[in-house]
């Protein structure tokens, strides 16, 4: 890679990990009207969070990830637990952007792994975005209203572990989103001809995170069980495996069911994969972007409950 495209490789705590329980997603919560006065994307986060706590673990710590024009900015994570009603020391909100939901399963296991950390992501671009595009831009990438969250660091009874983390920013591609404010909080608007050039970049950069976690672990891709990617594209999902040269069966997307959700995405198809892999220990890439010109990815070793 360029010096304008730097890779980031991650030292990983030899403590590093998490237990963790079960992954809560919108589709096995029920609507409840507690939520219905919050702002922005928090009511669906409000619901999944709720779910995953039901049962009394402790929390520590309330993260907070989201994607959505209504992001209530610094104050996601206080509104999210004071809704709850759980009381942790800490409160954090990471960049609004699809990654950073990686982010938060590294603090997670790494720098926070000693306490409780609720990791809530959630995004309300949804029916709305999607009608939209729809009548614009028929055929285009759908969008949901997605929600998951899970307790890292708690009695669960699975482990999360990682063995190596990458980010990658490519500079080039920052104007290709403006962020404009509105009445009710901000929209996205995006630049067609920067665009292009990050359809053109992704796969690459994709690629080069990848690989560079990949040789950081000193673990050959046949080891891999699963890579967890982003709801994007079908085109650049059916690119990755082939580059990678792996059965694309190994690649876990809802797209088709779901469309994208955001940050919540890799929590759907995380729960997805565990859920088919069945118990014992696997080795999984969870790998994705944010914002068009951030890219991450955290290769982990997951141990599943029996």
């Amino acid at each position: 890679m360029s010096r304008e495209t730097p890779l980031l490789t991650h030292p990983v705590p030899p403590d590093a990990g998490a237990a963790f329980g079960r992954i809560v997603t919108l589709q096995q919560v029920s609507s409840d009207d507690r939520w219905n006065a919050l702002p922005g994307e928090l009511p669906i986060a409000a619901a999944v969070a709720a779910e995953a706590v039901r049962d009394g673990p402790h929390v520590d710590r309330v993260v907070c990830v989201s994607s959505a024009p209504l992001h209530v900015p610094h104050m996601g994570a206080f509104a999210l637990s004071k809704a709850v009603q759980i009381t942790p020391g800490h409160v954090m909100d990471l960049g609004n952007h699809c990654a950073a939901v990686l982010d938060g399963l590294w603090l997670s296991t790494t720098m926070w792994s000693g306490q409780a950390n609720l990791l809530v992501s959630a995004t309300e671009l949804g029916r709305a975005v999607s009608e939209e595009m729809s009548r614009t831009k028929p055929g285009s990438q759908q969008w949901c209203d997605g929600a998951a969250a899970v307790v890292l660091g708690g009695d669960g009874p699975h482990f999360i572990r990682p063995l190596a983390y990458v980010t990658l920013v490519d500079p080039s591609l920052e104007s290709m989103l403006d962020v404009c404010p509105t009445d009710d909080g901000y929209e996205y608007v995006f630049q067609a001809d920067v665009a292009a050039q990050f359809q053109a970049r992704d796969l690459d950069n994709e690629l080069a995170v990848i690989r560079q976690a990949l040789g950081a672990a000193e673990c050959p891709a046949a080891d891999i069980a699963g890579i967890v990617v982003v709801n994007r594209g079908r085109r650049r999902t059916g690119m990755l495996a082939p580059a990678l040269g792996i059965d694309p069966e190994m690649i876990i997307s809802s797209r088709a069911e779901i469309g994208h959700g955001g940050g919540a995405d890799f929590l759907f198809n995380l729960d997805r994969l565990l859920s088919q892999l069945g118990a014992g220990s696997h080795r999984i890439i969870i790998v994705g972007n944010g914002l068009g010109y951030c890219w991450s990815t955290l290769l982990v070793e997951v141990t599943v409950a029996g």
